[in-house]
């Protein structure tokens, strides 16, 4: 028993070692410092300083209709066209009256539940046969400006469609989109906050881990002592997760200089982009394991980050959105910081963050174990 204590500390001193050593080698490396803190302050900095400016997944919508007319039937059918709108209606939920459903609506706007509501008044079919003109009342979730947007979009699309079909050319469907809860979009920072904290934290993270194993000359001559495989990756890990905390307060903290609103739990939004950092750590020390060269390693880095870029911002395929860190993180975020939800309530997302980093820790240590020069 004494012998498997003394076993377990020296253990326990090895890593201590490993962990001071690189945050100790990681301070004295100017390039890493500036990736991992200046590139994030520039960029947060110059989109918070930035003007406004601003497509996304099909739109969840619910339609409330107190009116129960042929025209308010005709309407929702013309909603229903297609598949870039998903409606749902009271006559979908028949032991719920409007009243209820309306309630229900409201409830599940500020959440991922719904992107937008619209309620048809009683009297809509009568205003647009008699009066020639109907309002709308239309309630859109505003938490996710771009999805807002193309909401927005796509229900003045069929409007013109719902005209065109009813031949009721001559009416005006007059609507005011009310954006829920109201967030006060003072600069670009508070639209792109999630999008650029997922981006910076991920990419410089995993940037900077894409060298600590490739080419160190030191690592190779401790491969020599007793040491084992999981203490390296152990140590190694702690040691870039450490910093990451660092550059996680930074961050938000600039997020908070520019205004951006925190509704959720601050140790929250800190916890999900600390499994951001942390995919980007495992992944990173990933690439640097199974190359042969720095080289190699940054050139990985860089074809994962541009495809994901591009999956993220450009081609949204639904079957690959849920297994990139960087969505998961922006949705992540968002659910906490944005919509005041708890970490139970977004707890997909957090899943997955942590069955990302444990995976690629489980694919380094089994390529380390394999590898004939560390054995």
């Amino acid at each position: 028993m004494s012998e498997e204590f003394k076993s377990l500390s020296r253990r326990g001193s090895r890593i201590r070692s490993i962990i001071q050593n690189e945050i100790t080698t990681l301070l004295k490396d100017k390039v890493s410092l500036f990736i991992l803190f200046i590139i994030p302050i520039a960029v947060l900095v110059t989109i918070g300083v930035g003007k406004v400016g601003a497509f996304t997944n099909p739109v969840n919508l619910w339609i409330i209709d107190f009116d129960n007319s042929t025209k308010s039937h005709e309407f929702i059918a013309t909603m229903e066209e297609g598949d870039s709108i998903t409606v749902t209606t009271n006559y979908d939920n028949p032991f719920t009256s409007p009243a209820q459903f309306q309630a229900l609506a409201e409830e599940y706007l500020p959440t991922n539940e719904l992107s937008a509501y619209i309620i048809l008044q009683e009297g809509f079919e009568d205003d647009i046969l008699a009066n020639k003109s109907t309002t709308l009342v239309v309630y859109i979730d505003a938490i996710d400006v771009i999805a807002a947007f193309f909401a927005e979009f796509l229900i003045q699309i069929k409007l013109v469609d719902f005209q065109l079909e009813n031949i009721v050319f001559e009416s005006d469907i007059f609507y005011f989109p009310v954006m829920r809860p109201e967030i006060e979009y003072s600069n670009l920072l508070t639209i792109a906050a999630p999008m650029m904290l997922g981006l910076i934290l991920f990419g410089t993270m995993t940037l900077v881990t894409t060298q600590c194993i490739v080419g160190d000359i030191a690592l190779k001559r401790l491969m020599t002592t007793p040491l084992y495989t999981s203490e390296i990756l152990i140590g190694k890990t702690i040691s870039y997760s450490i910093v990451s905390l660092f550059q996680i307060l930074l961050s938000l903290g600039i997020l908070k200089i520019f205004s951006v609103p925190f509704y959720g739990l601050f140790l929250d939004i800190v916890f999900v982009c600390f499994l951001c950092s942390l995919t980007g750590i495992t992944l990173g020390i990933f690439f640097s394991a199974i190359s042969k060269t720095r080289m190699q390693s940054a050139q990985m880095f860089l074809l994962f980050f541009i495809v994901m870029f591009i999956f993220v911002m450009f081609v949204r395929v639904p079957y690959i959105l849920p297994f990139l860190p960087v969505e998961n993180t922006i949705r992540g975020f968002s659910n906490l910081a944005y919509r005041g939800l708890s970490l139970w309530e977004t707890i997909d997302r957090i899943l997955y963050l942590l069955g990302f980093s444990a995976a690629f820790f489980i694919f380094t240590l089994i390529h380390l174990w394999r590898k004939k020069e560390f054995v």
